[in-house]
């Protein structure tokens, strides 16, 4: 089912994840986007001028300091969305059969080694910016 506003219906990993962390960063390199809310302050956020179904087939969830993007491939139901990394060059993606959540984790453990075009400081660490939207 897709929400009648938006025509989306995001991954229960990503909607957990963002329940839990809202809004931030993961070691100051990798900002996880989300759909606006009230005092969101930035003017383009997950859904900014997209629209259902995306155009390209995807949808960008992440960016990092490298401009490379993280995006889902929605393609079925949200929850069998799988993980496209997609280097600033923009010459190859790389897809990953697992959600947003896993991905990150992999990630952070050092499982998966996608080309990041800036480095990934570990060990990982989260910042929330809740503390400075309040």
């Amino acid at each position: 089912m897709r929400s009648g506003r938006t025509g989306w219906r995001l991954p229960a990993d990503y909607r957990d994840f963002v329940a839990v962390y809202g809004l931030g960063t993961i070691s100051d390199s990798i900002g996880i986007s989300t759909p606006p809310f009230d005092g969101y302050p930035y003017g383009d956020h997950l859904l900014f001028r997209t629209e259902w179904p995306p155009a390209d087939g995807t949808l960008a969830w992440a960016t990092n300091e490298a401009a490379d993007d993280f995006l889902w491939r929605c393609a079925g139901e949200s929850d069998q969305w799988k993980v496209t990394f997609r280097p600033r060059e923009r010459h190859r993606e790389y897809t990953y059969d697992m959600g947003m959540a896993e991905f990150l984790l992999r990630l952070v453990r050092g499982d998966i080694h996608p080309p990041l075009g800036a480095q990934l400081s570990l060990p990982a660490r989260f910042e929330s910016w809740r503390a400075s939207l309040l």
